[in-house]
């Protein structure tokens, strides 16, 4: 299994696209979650301070001393990305645990963490 953060590309515009189908970046459905949309969508999600978001913090820094950067969006503010489902977890050989994202209020988005290869 790869790591799942190399499939995904945080680009200098603020949109997220998958690697391996760059016509594709994150965007919002009608129904308030987290799609993958045509890069040329109005529905494509830009990130608000994507330069801090896609740089990594610095290793000798203390992580627990780290508060990470809010996932807001520049495009549809004043909102950000939320979790919009429990986790849910599946019990088998690939032990997955995974949640729904969507649109909700800025101030409960998630936050990044970026570890020079790691996004938590």
């Amino acid at each position: 299994m790869s790591n799942g953060s190399r499939r995904f590309l945080i680009k200098d515009d603020g949109t997220i696209l998958v690697t391996n189908s760059p016509d594709l970046v994150l965007g919002m459905s009608v129904f308030l979650l987290l799609y993958l949309v045509d890069r040329y969508s109005s529905n494509q999600a830009i990130f608000e301070n994507i330069d801090q978001i896609s740089h990594p913090v610095n290793s000798s820094s203390n992580i627990e001393d780290y508060d990470g950067i809010k996932l807001e969006l520049e495009s549809h503010a004043p909102y950000g990305i939320v979790p919009i489902s429990k986790l849910v977890t599946i019990k088998n050989k690939l032990h997955l645990a995974f949640r729904v994202l969507g649109l909700g209020p800025a101030e409960d988005s998630l936050k990044d963490i970026f570890l020079v290869t790691v996004l938590i």
